[in-house]
């Protein structure tokens, strides 16, 4: 009978020349006489660990079961230690078992690099996040531009939600390996998580580059779009009464102009959004159209609907606030016109008023031909259970508790609301109560006026809306009573809703600033 570590030799030497069948025979030979032989047992493991890998796994377990055998190789303990990991991690198989395989084997070869990577990726899939975060971080003391360690470390802290620890390291991973697609992905997520949704849809765009199908990159892309856009742009697009009322003032706007002045007038939009009211002033006639648009996906949008309908030559859009234009640099000169359509439901949240006041300090001619001119608010208490229970907690609902400090939590002042879609009652007819000039500056201001109930009820709500003024000519109303359009009312409600009787006065505050304007009962004097 040969010796075992002969038969071993013969054998290995078969395995390093590619004649596998002939290895593997000799090694089963002797495990056939010699079952606990641990060389043999590792090196026929070693051999089917890729055609056959749970055999190979379960002759790993058996070689570190084993007594060590005599002579052949003399295999170490380390390696059965981290060929066992191996075969775990090939199968993919209890990642616990393998950290405990790996810790060994690092107990007794604390110096390998390599296996303090691959104990930090064992820890990271038994869901031991915060190990696998020290062990990656013991290798990178070792290797400190590792791409996949610094890589794993982002994702780690990711999971953790530790984002700005997070963020470090990936803008690290992307840096020294630009291609690093999944760096990209994890960056843009701390990103929008963060709030800086610019520098998120850059980072998924660079995904995106380096493989355009993937999901994860287009979900999270898209995930920032509607942050930034929201879901009211398709409705005001598709609202064909809006467009049609701004296309008719603006072309007479420009037709007025063009026979006063014997030309045609620069115009500039602010918030061009799709750039739809640009492209109807560049139609129109006028001899350019400057718009400006300060959320940047939209405003490159913009740019590209311009150009796909033929007027590059005619529309510029600037990825900026209108504050920020320079007459000089983003406007050839003072604008002949302005056009805008930066109103909320409640006219002024969008910052109408300072927006245009500056456009007329510094980037319109005096004389300027401002559209829409004019609007004017109108408001209207109603009665509705439905919409109160919808923004305060009511004690009758409470099953016999007391929860009205809940309440603290209830909006203060207006939200939109489409009163279409509500159960409601108007409880007095509407009254118009602000009238707005934009071409000149609005104060704040606050007046008291008289509504007089037409029937008996609970005040819930002040609703209130606006009618816009173009031009003296064009007008387009926004009430609730208004019929195929997209916009919603500015609903305020009243916590502690009041009885009110037909024909019994009922004193209302209105107060108004350059962003918002508000309802309260008063009952005091009151005046028109």
């Amino acid at each position: 009978m040969l010796d075992p570590s002969e038969q071993i030799a013969a054998a290995y030497d078969a395995h390093t020349a590619g004649r596998h069948d002939v290895a593997e025979a000799g090694y089963r030979a002797v495990l056939a006489n010699h079952p606990t032989q641990v060389d043999a047992l590792f090196l026929l493991s070693s051999l089917l660990s890729e055609p056959q890998p749970e055999a190979a796994l379960d002759l790993a377990r058996s070689a570190l079961n084993a007594s060590r055998g005599g002579g052949g190789l003399g295999v170490s303990e380390v390696a059965l230690l981290d060929h066992g990991a191996a075969c775990l991690r090939r199968l993919e198989l209890d990642p616990q078992a393998e950290v405990d395989l790996l810790t060994r084997a690092m107990a007794l070869d604390p110096a390998n690099s390599t296996r303090l990577f691959l104990l930090g990726e064992a820890q990271r899939r038994s869901g031991r996040g915060g190990d696998a975060i020290v062990m990656f971080r013991r290798f990178l003391e070792r290797q400190p531009d590792d791409v996949n360690a610094l890589s794993n470390v982002g994702a780690l802290l990711l999971q953790a939600d530790r984002n700005l620890d997070a963020l470090t390291v990936l803008e690290r991973v992307v840096a020294l390996a630009p291609r690093h697609m999944h760096g990209w992905i994890n960056l843009a997520t701390i990103y929008s998580r963060l709030n800086r949704l610019d520098e998120a849809e850059d980072a998924y765009r660079r995904a995106l580059d380096l493989e355009p199908s993937n999901q994860a990159a287009k979900q999270g892309l898209n995930n920032v779009y509607t942050r930034v856009v929201p879901r009211w742009h398709f409705v005001m697009m598709n609202d064909r009464r809006r467009n049609e009322a701004y296309q008719a003032a603006i072309e007479r706007a420009i037709s007025r102009f063009r026979e006063t002045n014997g030309r045609p007038p620069l115009v500039l939009e602010i918030g061009a959004g799709s750039g739809l009211l640009s492209m109807m002033a560049a139609r129109a006639g006028a001899e350019h159209v400057v718009a400006c648009e300060m959320v940047r996906p939209v405003a490159e949008v913009a740019t590209g609907i311009v150009a796909r309908n033929g007027l590059a030559d005619r529309v510029t859009v600037h990825n900026k606030k209108s504050s920020d234009l320079v007459v000089g640099i983003d406007l050839p000169r003072r604008a002949d016109i302005l056009v805008s359509e930066i109103f909320d439901a409640g006219l002024l949240g969008e910052n109408v008023l300072a927006a245009l006041s500056h456009a007329r300090e510094h980037l319109l001619r005096p004389d300027a031909t401002i559209v829409p001119a004019r609007a004017t608010v109108r408001m209207m208490p109603i009665e509705s259970p439905e919409i109160h229970e919808y923004y305060n907690a009511s004690n009758a609902n409470a099953c016999g508790f007391d929860f009205e400090p809940f309440n603290l939590f209830a909006k203060v002042g207006y939200d939109q609301l489409a009163l279409r879609r509500y159960a409601f009652d108007a409880l007095a007819d509407p009254v118009a109560v602000l009238d707005f000039d934009f071409t000149t500056d609005v104060p704040d201001r606050e007046r008291l006026i008289s509504v007089v109930p037409k029937r008996d009820g609970s005040l819930h709500a002040w609703t209130f809306w606006f009618t816009l003024d173009f031009d003296g000519e064009t007008f387009f109303d926004t009430g609730p009573y208004t019929a195929s359009t997209c916009w919603a009312q500015a609903v305020q409600i009243e916590q502690q809703p009041r009885r009110v009787r037909p024909g019994e006065p009922v004193s209302v505050r209105v107060s108004q600033t350059r962003s918002e304007i508000r309802f309260a009962f008063d009952d005091g004097p009151t005046s028109n």
